[in-house]
């Protein structure tokens, strides 16, 4: 990793990171339809404004903050993230599959940064595709499968990322971390929840 990643990129995710736990405890003790849709509303605005806004840090930290925050408590909601050791134990995996990823990335550049754009436009269909089957209720069943193919999708959309993250600024970086991060955390959220 070049300095620049790890003196700017780097302490912004861990405000996002951070942002989400202090999310993740709001949520638990304001749950219900009404902060899951301000939570939801407010993560859109922050995400949509990073891309909107000029990418200046300071910007940038504001609307990861907000969006981490957001995501805490919106995840908060979700019956495979209800106890506090499937939590620290998803971020834990999470943490596991962005180290292997940045060491894959960063060793093998020339054969994953082409991999990146295949692998966004998969990334971005499944989160579409999961998204509908859960709001229809078409999600029993197949959850396990589908964070399994979640984790890879997201683990190799993450290796391809740490091959060209030069490429990025850094306050667009730091929120391509996280959500990358937060996909993973989700995915093994899914896996190592217990059986319902």
């Amino acid at each position: 990793m070049t300095p620049r990643f790890l003196l700017q990129t780097v302490p912004v995710w861990i405000l996002g990171v951070a942002a989400t736990a202090m999310g993740l405890a709001l949520g638990d003790f304001a749950r219900g339809p009404v902060s899951l849709s301000i939570a939801i509303t407010g993560g859109l605005v922050c995400y949509f404004a990073a891309h909107s806004f000029p990418q200046r840090m300071d910007w940038g930290m504001v609307f990861l903050v907000g969006l981490g925050l957001a995501a805490g408590v919106a995840l908060a909601s979700l019956p495979w993230l209800a106890t506090s050791e499937v939590r620290l134990s998803a971020a834990g995996l999470a943490l596991v599959g962005l180290a292997a990823a940045a060491a894959a990335g960063r060793s093998m550049p020339g054969l994953l940064r082409p991999l990146y754009p295949p692998l966004w436009i998969g990334a971005w269909i499944q989160v579409i595709c999961l998204s509908v089957i859960q709001l229809t209720g078409l999600w029993s069943g197949g959850a396990r499968p589908a964070a399994t193919v979640a984790a890879v999708v997201f683990g190799g959309l993450t290796a391809a990322w740490f091959a060209r993250v030069e490429d990025r600024p850094a306050p667009p970086a730091a929120m391509d971390l996280y959500l990358l991060a937060l996909n993973l955390f989700l995915a093994s959220g899914v896996l190592l929840a217990p059986p319902a």
